[in-house]
């Protein structure tokens, strides 16, 4: 055995059908018989945590009833994941929503559940007036790796939304849509045009450096006009470096937002 086979280490990952990766296992070397037992437990744990969240993401893209959602896992850490809701019906209708997935550090080999945020928090019964936490834990009281998945998280989300759902999370959203529906209506309806008006905002000095943070610019007719009728056509005469438009409604005669950056994933 040459001395490069000798030092190299195997990671070995066995699928099961609807689940990422069910187990990981590592080959030993001799050269590996010498790396400290825990570094080399850590080291399997965290591509282990990599693959398997990559693994989701796959999933996600698959996934149905997801449409007006986009994710991309932050470059910085495959543990965040940068998300936009696009809401084509209910009374959030045209609203822009951005939130985030936080991962726990142990995922998937735990039992806590992902948290989601609106940043900002949205005027919702499931999402915290303050923290902006997503009432999440109404559907998923633990997590289980072989039977919970990040899509079903993201259908969730999309869920309340369309058809609002109940919870305490915003005690006084919840008391106005059961006691007075047609001031909830208003709210939504303002909450909507408020996150319009935020689109083109620049993130926070937390993502301001990552650059799979979904940016937004200005519409130009000279430099997207082009881009846009491409758009417009099925889906799958797309060339895979177009850009898609979501349908929302901003206004009479306005367009909407251009995506930046270097890539985002549409759910279908």
């Amino acid at each position: 055995m040459s001395t490069l086979s000798a030092q190299r280490s195997v990671i070995e990952t066995e699928e099961t059908q609807g689940s990422p990766g069910s187990t990981i296992r590592m080959l030993n070397t001799e050269a590996n018989s010498k790396i400290p037992e825990y570094l080399a437990k850590t080291q399997i744990a965290s591509v282990f945590r990599e693959a398997y969240i990559t693994a989701e993401y796959s999933l996600v893209t698959n996934a149905e009833k997801l449409g007006g959602l986009y994710v991309i896992p932050s470059q910085k850490s495959c543990n965040l994941w940068f998300g936009v809701l696009f809401i084509h019906q209910g009374p959030y209708l045209g609203g822009i929503f951005r939130f985030i997935i936080q991962f726990p550090e142990a995922f998937p080999e735990t039992t806590v559940v992902p948290t989601i945020v609106f940043q900002p928090p949205v005027f919702h019964p499931c999402v915290h007036p303050i923290r902006g936490t997503f009432d999440i834990r109404r559907h998923f009281k633990s997590w289980n790796k072989t039977q919970n998945h990040a899509w079903q998280l993201l259908r969730s989300v999309r869920a309340a939304f369309n058809k609002v759902e109940m919870s305490t999370q915003n005690k006084t959203a919840h008391d106005m849509f059961l006691n007075d529906p047609d001031a909830f209506m208003s709210q939504a309806k303002l909450e909507a045009e408020h996150s319009i008006a935020r689109v083109y905002d620049p993130p926070s000095s937390e993502y301001l450096k990552d650059p799979h943070w979904i940016k937004f610019s200005q519409y130009d007719s000279k430099l997207h006009d082009q881009i846009r009728a491409k758009a417009l056509k099925p889906m799958e005469k797309l060339n895979a470096n177009s850009t898609y438009f979501p349908p929302f409604n901003t206004g009479a005669g306005s367009a909407p937002p251009i995506f930046r950056g270097t890539s985002f994933m549409r759910t279908k």
